[in-house]
């Protein structure tokens, strides 16, 4: 499951030559949507952090909420991910050690 948030940084962070094919396999993975009631709850999050003193990028925030909203499990390496987990106890991550899909 991918949200536009994740597709936009891996586009950007992706040599020219291979976006277009990684697009393509994007395109095949389902979307979790960030609609308005997720809008919501990214601007809560973000200033629930803002209130501890924590300053998350926005698209971190987004995935975190398309990560919660879609019942997924967020699988990065990110610590910021952990703070947003702060203001977002809902965020779920998956552990590719563990072996549990």
């Amino acid at each position: 499951m991918v949200c536009r948030a994740v597709v936009a940084e891996l586009l950007d962070g992706a040599r020219p030559a291979d976006r277009a094919h990684l697009w393509i396999v994007l395109t095949g993975l389902p979307w979790a949507d960030l609609g308005p009631v997720q809008s919501q709850s990214v601007g809560a999050t973000a200033a629930r952090l803002r209130e501890l003193g924590q300053d998350v990028a926005l698209a971190d925030i987004e995935i975190a909420v398309a990560a919660v909203d879609s019942a997924s499990r967020l699988w990065t390496r990110d610590s910021d991910f952990q703070r947003v987990h702060d203001a977002l106890p809902e965020l779920r991550f998956f552990d590719p050690r563990s072996r549990s899909w």
